[in-house]
């Protein structure tokens, strides 16, 4: 019997630590067959933010740079203790431990995690502060802007792995702490600092950085269809070329996920990849996995690597985008470039007749353009006899000489008759 009321009280202390109902998860760890096709691009480098990577031996160095961020806003506001911060944090402790998954939750104390939450907080919330008067300089009235001697302003290296670690999956907090965070901090009267949204997603922000212009016009959004065309694939850029599809760059202006397709032409925006592209499309298609609620949900991020995946069979199709500067590469080779579009989608699952896919239209549109008889026999024609200045004036001389000849054949039978 007393084993019998062991097991009972352990089973019931799990129990207790379990929130009533999973709709308060939002931080999620990364599925393990999403990890396994590249586990480095779900780790920090550098940053630990929240509780999954809390505390590992190779991101300790790290806290210094939190630490003193954080003392330097306690100097500027004027304060000489962190107490208040505290006791708010302390007030929402069960609310931001809910939000992710309990199993990682075990073990970490209410102090540890109350002090990462405001380390942590803080170090982003500062950073972003920094940055912005950073990037806008006279502009920013507050002049938030880093001090002489900021480590992470002066190392590009330490730089641009704060601007990887942050976008992680599995390195973020509830967003609610940093608004809480970010409105105990505001400068009396500041309407330079309305929101934290604003300063999180102005237009030098480090997603920008990644992936600048517009957010999605509405014809993206109109044009997502849960129709059973959608099963519809395309073909690699190399043979829609051969099918007389031509690739155009987008204006600049619209966002880097508005394709569209039209008389024969596809208009691209410019994607700059770099090292980091890999790791921050896994990471969002992470988020849009974990994130969605139901089929009919559009999932931009997935659709568009499965549209890039489509047009990216080999080397041969970076090239042909590479050089209409649809593709920008600080990344290896083409052969690289390739191996990375055709690995993100995979564990994942894409599209299929009962999802909503955002890219469906462009699909039809470009396999009813391409199955065209009349377009394949014209892009043949271009490909094989104007495809350079020489051609195109052979064939002119050509046709001149069969002109003349045809002239000549109709006066020899004229005068042929009249004889």
């Amino acid at each position: 019997m007393s084993e019998d009321k062991g097991l009972t009280t352990r089973i019931d202390r799990k129990l207790s630590g379990l929130s009533n109902s999973f709709s308060k998860q939002r931080i999620f760890r990364v599925d393990h067959n999403l990890r396994s096709q590249n586990e480095v691009a779900y780790e920090p480098q550098m940053f630990s933010i929240g509780p999954y990577h809390h505390g590992k031996e190779n991101l300790v160095k790290a806290q210094t740079y939190k630490l003193w961020y954080l003392k330097e806003l306690l100097l500027r506001r004027g304060e000489s203790s962190t107490e208040r911060y505290i006791n708010a944090l302390k007030d929402i402790e069960d609310e931001a431990r809910s939000w992710y998954a309990e199993e990682d939750m075990i073990g970490l104390g209410s102090e540890e995690f109350v002090e990462m939450m405001l380390l942590d907080g803080f170090f982003i919330i500062e950073f972003l502060r920094k940055y912005a008067g950073w990037c806008l300089y006279k502009d920013y009235p507050l002049n938030y802007g880093p001090k002489q001697g900021d480590p992470i302003f002066l190392n590009r290296r330490t730089m641009g792995s704060l601007f990887r670690d942050i976008l992680l999956f599995e390195n973020q907090l509830p967003f609610f702490i940093l608004v809480r965070l970010f409105e105990m901090t505001k400068s009396p009267g500041g309407d330079e600092e309305e929101n934290l949204v604003d300063l999180a997603i102005f237009p030098d922000s480090p997603l920008h950085l990644f992936f600048p212009g517009e957010k999605p016009n509405g014809d993206l959004q109109d044009n997502c269809s849960t129709s059973g065309e959608v099963n519809e694939h395309i073909k690699c850029a190399s043979e829609l070329r051969q099918a007389g599809i031509k690739f155009e760059t987008a204006n600049k202006s619209v966002s880097w996920l508005d394709i569209a397709f039209e008389k024969g032409v596809m208009k691209i925006p410019t994607l700059d990849v770099q090292d980091v592209t890999e790791c921050v499309f896994r990471n969002l298609i992470g988020f849009e996995l974990y994130m969605i609620n139901g089929l009919y949900d559009r999932r931009y991020i997935i659709d568009y690597v499965t549209f890039m995946d489509s047009l990216i069979a080999s080397s041969r199709d970076v090239e042909k985008l590479r050089r209409q500067k649809i593709i920008t590469k600080w990344l290896g080779d083409d052969e690289a470039i390739s191996s990375v579009f055709n690995g993100l989608v995979k564990e994942v699952e894409t599209y299929t007749g009962d999802n909503v896919f955002c890219y469906w239209r462009v699909f039809k549109q470009v396999n009813e353009y391409s199955s065209r008889r009349r377009n394949i026999w014209r892009a043949h024609l271009m490909r094989n006899y104007f495809n350079n200045p020489w051609s195109i004036i052979s064939f002119a001389a050509a046709l001149v000489l069969l002109s003349l000849t045809f002239v000549q054949t109709i006066f020899s039978i004229l005068q042929f008759e009249n004889e």
